[in-house]
């Protein structure tokens, strides 16, 4: 198991973000049982039971709960349950061990259906980003059988998401930035349709006055018709009136 853990450390990473990713999917789908604002990791396995409850989701340089339930269900002895605490740091992307939890680290015998519980206050570190995870190691024997059958576990368990503060900012400047724009687009349609309007209005104004000019053009040119020819025959007449004998 620890060659297994070394050969972890070695990876870049990439490589391991995509590790915890998949890691993430396992836990939420199989041993997670997730509840409003919480979750439940449950690992039960030849007579130990143990019950991890955690955020399901919380901010860096914050402080969050974790609490640890052991539960026999039948005689046994606990050598420890220890809880390691792992992020991935904000600039290298590497795991960084940020908190240590001795759930048990003295030797503990249980009876059976004896139980045991302790709350933690854990503090996250600010360069802590992505995900919160834990190695659970285990070691515990059955000594109410004739073997005195021992166990040992290294587990991961991936725990509570870590959110961005930044980001939540950008996010949410990001929705209003979109109503903006949908306002904007709704005043410019508004807009596109009055100016759409007032075009049909003038239209209709110049048709009709194109209309009326062209039949007061007409007046004019009759007008000045009649007026030309009756200067005309004004003078005609005048020109041939007789002349007077004195």
């Amino acid at each position: 198991m620890n060659a297994k853990w070394v050969k972890l450390k070695m990876l870049k990473p990439t490589t391991f973000t995509l590790f915890l990713s998949v890691l993430l999917i396992v836990a939420a789908t199989c041993n997670v049982k997730a509840e409003t604002g919480t979750r439940t990791y449950v690992y039960s396995f030849a007579s130990l039971e143990v019950r991890i409850e955690y955020p399901f989701e919380t901010y860096p340089n914050r402080s969050i709960t974790i609490n640890i339930t052991t539960r026999a269900l039948a005689t046994l002895n606990v050598s420890y349950i220890l809880l390691d605490l792992y992020t991935l740091h904000n600039l290298t992307r590497e795991e960084i061990s940020f908190h240590n939890i001795s759930h048990i680290s003295t030797p503990k015998s249980f009876r059976n259906n004896e139980w045991f519980n302790k709350t933690y206050n854990i503090f996250i570190p600010e360069y802590a980003i992505n995900v919160l995870y834990g190695k659970l190691k285990l070691k515990w024997t059955l000594t109410g059988t004739v073997e005195r059958d021992t166990y040992e576990r290294e587990l991961t368990v991936i725990m509570s998401y870590l959110k961005s503060l930044e980001l939540d900012r950008l996010r949410n400047e990001n929705a209003m930035l979109k109503e903006n724009l949908t306002n904007l687009n709704n005043k410019v349609t508004e807009l596109n349709n009055t100016i759409t309007e007032l075009r049909n209005n003038l239209t209709a104004i110049q048709h009709r006055y194109e209309g009326e000019l062209s039949g007061t053009r007409s007046t004019l040119v009759v007008l000045a018709v009649v007026t030309v020819f009756f200067v005309a025959t004004t003078a005609y007449l005048a020109f041939r009136r007789p002349k007077q004998v004195w």
